[in-house]
């Protein structure tokens, strides 16, 4: 039986003609580590943050590389502070699980921020202003509601005059949709 000799044994053999790396690769340089951030992002442990995954899953999971993305912070937290009459009005019947489900003011989806979202029901509630009357608005809001279709989403969409005039219907016709 052959026993390997010991490590000053090894150290007291001269190396050979090639020198230590001509028998054993350990000597080597190493190789630097690569650049960049080396640990994963926040939602990678989970999963959820590989490009290769679609922004939206069939198991209505929530993508936090997609939704309420941390460049809109600010923004989406302005608005909830300074929101219309016509939102407030209408939060003022959606907050605290008033229909059954919960509901999101001011939530980001994509490189959007919807006025509501129930996303247990992927329900998109839109108050519209006389703003989006413009023939301009109205294009930019048919893009954006064919892209918040894509990501699986259904939107509701009423006018400021519906909220003020007519809440009760405008509630009935939600409860309607999250059936």
């Amino acid at each position: 039986m052959r026993v390997a000799p010991s490590r000053a044994a090894w150290r007291s053999l001269s190396p050979p003609p090639g020198g230590r790396d001509a028998i054993c690769t350990c000597f080597r340089k190493r190789v630097p580590p690569p650049r960049g951030r080396t640990k994963p992002r926040h939602g990678a442990r989970r999963g959820l943050a590989f490009p290769s995954q679609p922004s939206y899953n069939k198991n209505n999971m929530y993508d936090p590389k997609v939704h309420n993305l941390q460049k809109f912070k600010p923004l989406r937290k302005r608005l909830r502070g300074f929101g219309t009459e016509a939102e407030r009005i209408l939060w003022s019947r959606l907050k605290n699980n008033a229909l059954g489900k919960k509901f999101r003011r001011q939530f980001g989806i994509g490189n959007y921020i919807v006025d509501f979202c129930c996303w247990k029901e992927m329900l998109v509630i839109e108050i519209d202003g006389s703003v989006h009357n413009d023939p301009s608005n109205k294009e930019n809001d048919q893009v954006r509601q064919q892209d918040l279709e894509n990501f699986g989403f259904r939107i509701l969409r009423f006018t400021n005059s519906q909220v003020f005039n007519n809440i009760d219907f405008v509630v009935e016709k939600i409860k309607q949709e999250l059936e």
